[in-house]
């Protein structure tokens, strides 16, 4: 029968006192021998007296000992940082697909320059072609003597206008004498320097609809 004890406001319903009673023998330190308690059945405690009885024995650890199992305490919060191959992989996989252009600055065949002064934005600008091309020169089945007055003719007139990009076309190389990009090699030294120089301010390989690594953007100085 559950206990019950009498207060000032009458009778209190008890209903552990006896596992407590039960709980508090099982777990005495005492050394003197006993006779052995019967075993509580569990099928007569409902859920909660059972909790109370395999609990009964159990201490929280020391704070020193629970630092050695968990570790210190973080504060910030941590973030799970999304590996570099997966970002590699997603961008591999568009490029086979066809859903992501070829960056051509990776390219061997890439050339760019500014002029000490440049302002970096507009450099940017100009190798990503946001600069509108005003007029073009395709310098296609010239020699180096026919292509280096067309050129310096080219970008006087250019100069005279007022334009502020134009695009010289130079071929890549592939139908001359072992595949070298001849006129691409010369056009560098006359765009930085002579009297073509003065007047340029940077150029870059063009992008792939302007003729792409065949082509060169050119910034004229205001």
């Amino acid at each position: 029968m559950p206990k019950h004890r009498r207060t000032q406001r009458g009778l209190v319903y008890l209903p552990f006192r006896r596992f407590e009673d039960q709980i508090r023998k099982m777990t005495s330190n005492s050394k003197e021998a006993r006779s052995p308690q019967p075993p509580v059945c569990a099928e007569d405690l409902s859920d909660e007296e059972l909790f109370a009885v395999e609990m009964a024995d159990v201490r929280p650890l020391p704070h020193a000992a629970r630092a050695r199992l968990w570790g210190p305490r973080t504060t910030s919060r941590q973030t799970c940082p999304v590996p570099e191959s997966i970002d590699v992989m997603d961008a591999l996989s568009q490029l086979v697909a066809g859903d992501a252009p070829l960056d051509p600055t990776h390219s061997d065949e890439y050339i760019s320059w500014c002029a000490p002064g440049t302002y970096h934005s507009s450099f940017r600008a100009l190798k990503q072609g946001l600069f509108p091309v005003q007029a073009h020169l395709d310098l296609h089945g010239m020699t180096v003597g026919e292509a280096q007055p067309a050129v310096s003719a080219f970008l006087r007139a250019a100069a005279f206008r007022r334009l502020r990009c134009v695009l010289i076309v130079h071929g890549r190389g592939h139908n001359s004498k072992d595949n070298e990009p001849v006129l691409k090699k010369v056009l560098e030294k006359w765009l930085r320097g002579g009297g073509q120089g003065r007047m340029v301010k940077a150029y870059a390989s063009a992008l792939n609809y302007d003729g792409g690594l065949g082509a060169v953007y050119v910034l004229l100085r205001a």
